[in-house]
């Protein structure tokens, strides 16, 4: 009887295509995952950074939804998210807040997909926190608290086309630097305790188109830079091209 022979296969050297295919697959397969894992990294630290706000500013437990520990913030009231579970409107009118915003920058880092803040007709009290990290915000509507201290600088926010700060107490004066904020298209400071004179740098601003600074202490004329071609019911303005309502 002949002695029966068995195929081995290929040594370990020689490149086995079964194993070529396997890893390649492995490869396609973790290649999403690792994809995924950062989205959900980001968006579970946009859920602790809000929650660290809610603890300044919700004594009375108005966002009991608010957990800590949540993996994504798309469960909590007020909170709009795109498909990758990011933060990108945070929208707290009216929800009987009260307290002050956290100081600390950190407490706002990971909001950077962040294209709406509202936190308008509140009891909110103190100033305004740094907001540089807020790089995509489009709509910042603080009106109807009591937010005191200067307005802040918010120099390099390329997207944000409409600021109301209406009906606070903040003091000081305008500042020069929204010149640099090229988007703005509606500027609210009614009502507030705002003091010295239109800055003459917003000229540049072409896509203004709203301005309201009634119910303040600024003096002084229009600036001479915000001058050209009178058309009726329209703020005769040069750089300011878009500027319909003062």
């Amino acid at each position: 009887m002949g002695r029966r022979a068995y195929y081995s296969g290929p040594g370990p050297g020689a490149g086995s295509p079964c194993r070529a295919f396997a890893l390649t697959l492995m490869t396609l397969l973790c290649l999403p995952l690792q994809h995924v894992s950062a989205d959900t990294g980001l968006a579970s630290r946009q859920a602790a950074a809000l929650y660290q706000i809610k603890m300044s500013i919700d004594p009375r437990n108005q966002l009991s939804d608010w957990q800590a520990g949540a993996p994504n913030a798309c469960s909590f009231s007020g909170v709009t998210c795109n498909s990758a579970q990011e933060v990108t409107e945070l929208n707290l009118a009216g929800k009987d807040l009260g307290g002050s915003l956290p100081q600390d920058a950190s407490a706002y880092t990971p909001l950077t997909t962040l294209t709406l803040l509202d936190l308008s007709t509140n009891q909110l009290t103190g100033s305004l926190p740094p907001l540089g990290s807020l790089t995509a915000l489009q709509t910042l509507e603080l009106m109807e608290n009591s937010f005191t201290g200067p307005l802040p600088e918010l120099s390099g926010f390329r997207n944000l086309t409409v600021i109301n700060f209406q009906d606070n107490q903040f003091s000081g004066t305008l500042p020069s630097s929204w010149s640099t904020d090229t988007s703005l298209q509606s500027i609210i400071v009614a009502l507030n305790n705002l003091t010295g004179t239109l800055p003459d740098s917003w000229s540049q601003l072409g896509s203004l188109v709203n301005l309201d600074v009634r119910s303040n202490d600024l003096s002084g004329p229009v600036p001479s830079s915000w001058r050209g071609s009178a058309a009726p019911g329209v703020l005769p303005t040069s750089g300011m091209t878009s500027l319909v309502t003062l």
